[in-house]
């Protein structure tokens, strides 16, 4: 699909929302053209399917709405810039029934209100959330961010979730840390099992909730060869912890500004 069928005859049959809504069934492949995709309303993705640039396109996304993750998806090479109204300012929102993947790969995401990629705690399971090689700058809040699940005992959020290869610069607000993840808080189970894996990334000017990266409550959290980072003023003391977690481990990892040591 592309923005335009022509540019003296604007085709508004195309958008993301009318294709995912109307057209695209379970194993179809989008293939987004070069151009800026303006998505006016909350789009639902309720077949498995894959969102991709075309060959050698870089497609732009303005979203005025959050895409509805209801089935699997894959979602490769597009930009997303927010444009709508600062309550509805989320990215990807694993709302409800089961999907058993989510895939965001070489993507960017900026000027969002909300989280980039989150779930309901209430009505959402997933197997898995990827993200790999993205870039996540100027947003307000934490750009992957996955609340304390209130479903039935043993049953998280998601079940795994890995970010690797992927940059975190510049959350706005104080509740803007890179990647937070409380699935485990409030359970009373002994014995977690969703894991979460931050691999080689980079964060970079993340102030929120006084840490980069936070894990609650789960002994499956791995934090591994990642740099991390905060300006400071001349003089400022350090207050950001770089890692924050109860429970998990973490390796060979590149704290700089003399920050407060990792909590565990």
């Amino acid at each position: 699909i592309s923005p335009t069928n022509n540019p003296e005859s604007p085709r508004t049959d195309c958008n993301l929302y009318v294709v995912l809504d109307r057209v695209a069934g379970a194993g179809d492949t989008i293939l987004l053209a070069d151009g800026v995709y303006d998505e006016p309303y909350s789009a639902p993705i309720k077949n498995p399917v894959v969102i991709m640039a075309a060959e050698g396109a870089k497609p732009v996304i303005n979203n005025k709405g959050y895409f509805d993750v209801k089935a699997s998806a894959k979602i490769i090479g597009l930009k997303f810039e927010f444009k709508g109204e600062a309550t509805n300012g989320y990215g990807f929102y694993l709302r409800e029934n089961t999907p058993k993947y989510l895939i965001v790969e070489n993507c960017e995401f900026t000027a969002f209100t909300k989280y980039c990629i989150t779930g309901s705690s209430s009505s959402a399971h997933a197997d898995s959330v990827i993200v790999n090689n993205c870039y996540f700058h100027d947003n307000a809040l934490s750009p992957i961010y996955f609340p304390a699940s209130s479903l039935a005992d043993n049953v998280n959020l998601c079940n795994y979730v890995k970010v690797t290869n992927s940059t975190f610069t510049n959350t706005t607000t104080l509740s803007g840390a890179g990647v937070i993840d409380n699935r485990n808080n409030g359970s009373s189970t002994t014995e977690p099992t969703s894991k979460l894996v931050v691999d080689h990334c980079t964060f970079y000017n993340c102030k929120g909730y006084e840490r980069l990266i936070q894990s609650y409550k789960s002994p499956l959290a791995y934090v591994t060869n990642c740099i991390m980072a905060n300006p400071l003023a001349e003089g400022e003391e350090a207050t950001i912890y770089a890692t924050y977690l109860y429970g998990g481990e973490v390796h060979h990892n590149l704290n700089y500004q003399d920050r407060k040591s990792t909590r565990l």
